[in-house]
């Protein structure tokens, strides 16, 4: 299974079945239920994680125990490697949306792998560039003066057209995540898409809001 994932994988998809089969005994499978901690800010940044199945979120508490979300980490997605290659403690804490298994590696095996292989760190920076131009967008998004406005954002990021149907995918965040990733209340939150699903703007959905052929015009 380990095998078969990691051959799916950008940053190894260059490796050959040998190369793989090295990797994959480095890589330890965990399985986590929703809402349990994957690792907490503070705690010292000796792995790094990839999400095989399920969601996460990426996420930093205030004092009061309020949370905001930082990143929804999908299938796929690597987490954690710039606090791992500096070798000090994770910046934010982490933990299962759903249901989820990831793999991880040790640090000392990653930067091993990484010395036989300068293709992985070529990848690496690739990462580090899309989660660049991700940041750019969470910052633009944070810039927005309204809840609404930046309610409206997250939804155009996240819609795809399929069968003539314009659906925006919430990623798996319920109300409460979804305000925290906004940076909103929740009962704000929850008046905004009242207000929108009642003028006809967007509809709820099982995976999401559907959102109206004209929403841009509105």
């Amino acid at each position: 299974m380990k095998l078969q994932f990691l051959k799916q994988l950008p940053l190894f998809a260059h490796l050959n079945k040998e190369r793989l089969e090295d990797v994959a005994t480095s890589f330890e499978l965990r399985s986590y239920c929703k809402n349990e901690i994957i690792f907490q800010e503070g705690q010292q940044a000796d792995k790094l994680f990839i999400v095989c199945d399920g969601s996460v979120k990426v996420f930093k508490s205030n004092s009061d125990g309020k949370e905001h979300i930082l990143h929804i980490m999908l299938k796929n997605s690597v987490i954690a490697e710039v606090a791992m290659f500096e070798g000090g403690r994770y910046p934010a804490s982490c933990a299962a949306l759903s249901d989820s298994m990831l793999c991880n590696i040790p640090r000392e095996k990653f930067i091993a792998l990484i010395k036989d292989d300068a293709q992985v760190a070529l990848n690496i920076l690739a990462l580090q560039a899309k989660r660049l131009r991700e940041f750019a967008l969470k910052i633009e998004q944070l810039s927005l003066k309204t809840a609404e406005q930046k309610f409206l954002h997250f939804l155009l990021e996240n819609a795809s057209t399929e069968n003539n149907v314009t659906i925006a995918r919430t990623k798996g965040l319920n109300i409460q995540e979804l305000a925290n990733y906004l940076g909103t209340a929740r009962e704000n939150l929850s008046r905004i898409i009242n207000k929108l699903v009642n003028n006809g703007v967007i509809e709820k959905h099982e995976n999401g809001f559907l959102i109206a052929n004209n929403w841009r015009k509105i």
